[in-house]
C-alpha cells in the first residue's frame, strides 16, 4: 500500500477530478491521499473537506510544494512513508 502527497494551490477546478482519477486507477494499492494546500484563496480547501479518505494540511503559500519535495526525498533516502511525514506535521501542530 502507498500514500500519495499532492501539493495544491488554487486547484478547485482540477482537484476533484485528480482525486477521482487516482482512486479509480490505483484502488488496489492506494492507502491514503494527503493534499498539502499552499494557502489557496478559492474553493480548493472546501472541496477537499468533503472528499473521503483524504487528509488536508494547510501551509503558507509556497510551502505545499516544499512539503511534496520533502516527502519525496524522505521516501527515497530513508524509506519514510507519506503518512509518517503527515503524523510528524500533525504532532507539531498539537504542541
Amino acid at each position: 500500500m502507498i500514500g500519495i502527497i499532492i501539493p495544491a494551490y488554487n486547484e478547485a477546478a482540477t482537484i476533484k477530478g485528480l482525486l477521482h482519477y487516482l482512486r479509480l486507477h490505483s484502488v488496489r494499492f492506494l492507502s491514503e491521499i494527503i493534499v498539502v494546500d499552499g494557502g489557496s484563496t478559492e474553493r480548493t480547501k472546501a472541496l477537499l473537506k468533503i472528499e473521503p479518505n483524504s487528509k488536508i494540511i494547510t501551509l503558507a503559500i509556497g510551502r505545499a510544494k516544499l512539503m511534496g519535495i520533502l516527502a519525496d526525498l524522505l521516501e527515497k533516502r530513508f524509506g519514510a512513508k507519506p503518512e509518517q511525514l503527515y503524523n510528524l506535521y500533525k504532532r507539531k501542530i498539537e504542541y
